[in-house]
């Protein structure tokens, strides 16, 4: 992995699979959506945290424990792609398994932002 992405496995991994030599165009493109969908987790982390709600106690408690199940989430998501590309690495798995189980990982990681913070 780059030095530029080294303080987010998640951006690690899918610059790898963008540079790696294995990388088929529908590989690429998947990971490219990803990087995407990463950038707006981060945009939604940051909006949130930037936020002032104004709800009572137990609505606050309850909103961080949601997130807090939300981060939970991302970081199997996270986890799951780290398996995926060890996976394809070492040739455990094949090109249209990886895209099939990539696609859908993506998918979670563009779909996260709206569960983590609903009405963003």
């Amino acid at each position: 992995m780059t030095g530029a992405v080294r303080n987010s496995e998640l951006l690690g991994i899918l610059v790898a699979i963008v540079q790696g030599p294995q990388g088929r165009l529908q590989a690429v493109e998947l990971a490219g959506r990803g990087l995407a969908a990463a950038a707006r987790c981060d945009l939604a982390v940051m909006a949130d945290k930037h936020s002032v709600y104004t709800e009572p106690e137990p609505v606050l408690i309850e909103r961080s424990l949601a997130f807090a199940d939300r981060a939970v989430e991302l970081g199997e998501i996270i986890d799951g792609l780290a398996d995926l590309w060890r996976s394809r690495r070492t040739g455990e798995i094949g090109d249209p398994a990886f895209e099939a189980a990539l696609g859908d990982l993506v998918r979670r990681i563009e779909e996260w932002p709206g569960r983590a913070f609903p009405g963003l």
